[in-house]
């Protein structure tokens, strides 16, 4: 099929789910629900297609917070690019509707990983000190027990 705009999905006309189904379905790792298809193993969510669920189709692998492995970072999160979906579906953010494009923008940026800004600044649009969200400090150095503008703090 030739992409037009009445064929092309925008995932910010899609809800939250849907939006990040349109990501998730590339990074996470999973198996497909059906099985073997036509007794083949497949690594993606085979006959899934955008504005579908891909729960329907595609079954995550279940992680455990803060398990160390070829897939983690010893904090838990995920460190391979086929991971960061079954992370963020068991994160607050995704239950509060928070999608993949609230932070990424995946037509590029300048910023690492395609945020939307430097990566020390998305998180406080909604986690600044004092924030409700936390963290509850009052300052990002009480937080990060790093100096301000140092990489540990970033």
């Amino acid at each position: 099929m030739h992409p037009t705009s009445t064929n092309i999905l925008n995932p910010s006309e899609m809800d939250d789910v849907a939006a990040d189904d349109t990501c998730i379905q590339c990074h996470s790792q999973g198996r497909p629900r059906a099985g073997l298809i036509d007794g083949k193993a497949y690594d993606w969510p085979e006959s899934y297609h955008v504005g579908l669920h891909l729960a329907d189709y595609w079954k995550l692998e279940n992680i455990t917070l803060g398990q160390t492995d070829f897939f983690h970072y010893p904090d838990g999160t995920a460190h391979k690019n086929r991971m960061q979906g079954n992370d963020f579906v068991q994160s607050v953010m995704y239950r509060h509707g928070v999608t993949c494009a609230s932070c990424h923008d995946v037509h590029g940026t300048d910023n690492y990983a395609q945020l939307r800004k430097p990566a020390d600044k998305p998180c406080l649009d909604c986690h600044g000190p004092g924030s409700p969200n936390g963290p509850h400090e009052t300052t990002v150095e009480e937080h990060t027990h790093h100096k301000a503008g140092s990489a540990g703090s970033q």
